[in-house]
């Protein structure tokens, strides 16, 4: 009788299997033996600068020694009475105000009073804004904050934004003073004082300080262009309009360089706030950090804020940030010299594919991005300045000459070298007159192949057809205002 062979079983305990799961045990015990190791040296290490960064920082240093009292200027900030609502009277028989109820009650919007025609008798929104601007405390306010001292500084972001309001306010008023009184001399004083907090904003160490501030510097220098265009202001007016932008503005030529050092030294500023240093560049990140308001505050889901953000500042590296740094400033300071669609390109790259990831807290939390909008501020404001320059110069041309000039040529060596290229294009502005007098400064890219010629019949209806694009066109009419529809007449 036979029986099938049936294989020896193999052992459960055989030696390689031991070894085997010997070694797993002993790998991960070291491993995490190594982890618990690191996770306790960094949790306990100390940063190489640990300052109290927090949300309530708003990316700016800590304040300097002020030269004056600093509630000065807070002081006469909160002075100004709260802008009124603006509420538009019911519409005539037979007719309704355009988009119905929804626009007869809202906020008093000061840049408004900018837009359109100076009418206060056919627009109900301006006699509002001059009711307010004629009151007591509104002039006592801003008689005080035309005199506020050199060395005035902010306690805060917010303050920038309250001074932004007062800048608003006197641009708004150098065209009440004209429209209205005929007041050459306080129009330009107006401006003296736009442009005077507009550069305290500008001296507050702040990324928003500097973008806030040149926006504001901007909007006096747009106004003022438009005025010098629509008004008859003569020859010492002008010239006190060259030397206040001249002296106000002169250290904040280069906007966009001007921000980008900020941004990094802030960027250092939180890698020194956070990482440590050995003193030869090598550090990591300090894990008792992790729960600071900054990282808190700026952490935009679950997903990024994971096991993958618990487990990654255990290898992370000092040095491999801060090279990250040092290539994110290089690529910033490289768009400087590209034409604007250029430049717009590779920040918008940059934006979308930034330099930082989820292993390199807690600059990942940070919306670094945006890059060409900030650009395009720093941009305009650089434009508009040009573009203000020009235009005093081609007024004093005309005022000396009883014309306008035939090129742009014919102005002044100094303002040709300082003023006369486009920021967008890095090309020299177009120049045409209109027919009814005045001229417009535009961008030649509405008409690349259109000739120089300032009579040019083709030239004038390209700058026609983009006058409302502030990108292309930098003088002309002024846009309708948004903020008040027109009557149209009820629907049968």
């Amino acid at each position: 009788m036979s029986s099938d062979a049936s294989p020896t079983p193999s052992k459960p305990g055989s030696t390689w299997q031991k070894i085997h799961r010997a070694g797993a045990v002993l790998f991960y015990a070291v491993l995490c033996a190594w982890i618990t190791w690191i996770a306790v040296t960094r949790w306990n290490g100390q940063p190489s600068n640990p300052m109290a960064l927090d949300e309530d920082s708003e990316r700016t240093f800590p304040a300097q020694a002020q030269a004056n009292d600093p509630n000065e200027l807070l002081v006469a900030i909160n002075s100004l009475p709260s802008v009124p609502r603006f509420v538009l009277p019911p519409a005539p028989p037979g007719m309704q105000w355009e988009g119905g109820d929804q626009y007869r009650s809202q906020p008093l919007q000061l840049s408004e009073g900018l837009s359109g025609d100076w009418t206060p008798e056919t627009r109900p929104y301006l006699r509002a804004l001059i009711d307010y601007l004629e009151s007591p405390d509104v002039v006592n306010a801003l008689d005080r904050l035309a005199n506020i001292k050199d060395g005035t500084t902010f306690p805060s972001a917010q303050d920038i934004f309250k001074t932004a309001t007062v800048v608003r306010l006197f641009v708004v008023r150098m065209r009440y003073q004209l429209a209205t009184q005929g007041n050459l001399n306080v129009a330009v004083d107006d401006y003296t004082s736009a442009l005077r907090l507009a550069g305290l904003i500008h001296e507050v160490d702040s990324e928003i300080g500097i973008l806030v501030g040149g926006a504001s510097e901007r909007l006096a220098n747009m106004e003022i262009t438009r005025l010098v265009q629509e008004y008859d202001f003569g020859r010492s007016h002008l010239l006190r309009i060259s030397k206040t932008l001249e002296q106000e503005t002169r250290a904040r030529q280069h906007l966009w360089k001007l921000w980008v050092s900020h941004h990094i030294k802030y960027l250092n500023l939180i890698l020194d706030s956070y990482y440590t240093d050995d003193g030869t560049g090598r550090g990591w990140f300090v894990l008792s950090t992790w729960s600071s308001p900054l990282l808190a505050g700026n952490r935009h889901s679950d997903s990024q804020s994971g096991a993958w953000n618990i487990i990654s500042p255990l290898f992370n590296d000092r040095i491999r940030v801060a090279s990250k740094i040092n290539r994110l400033q290089d690529v910033l300071l490289s768009v400087s010299v590209l034409s604007y669609d250029e430049a717009d390109q590779v920040l918008s790259q940059l934006s979308a594919k930034p330099f930082f990831s989820f292993l390199d807290p807690p600059f990942k939390y940070w919306l670094f991005g945006e890059y060409e909008r900030k650009f395009a501020g720093c941009v305009q404001y650089t434009t508009y300045r040009r573009v203000l320059l020009l235009s005093l110069a081609i007024s004093k041309h005309r005022l000396s000459h009883g014309r306008y000039p035939r090129q742009l040529t014919e102005l002044p060596t100094d303002v040709i070298s300082a003023a006369l290229e486009d920021p967008y294009t890095q090309k020299p502005f177009g120049y045409i007159l209109e027919r009814e007098g005045g001229f417009h400064l535009f961008s030649k890219s509405i008409c690349p192949t259109c000739p120089d010629d300032v009579d040019s019949v083709e030239v004038l209806r390209k700058v026609e057809q983009h006058r409302n694009d502030d990108k292309l066109v930098f003088t002309g009419p002024r846009r309708r205002p948004t903020c008040e529809p027109a009557l149209i007449r009820d629907e049968p």
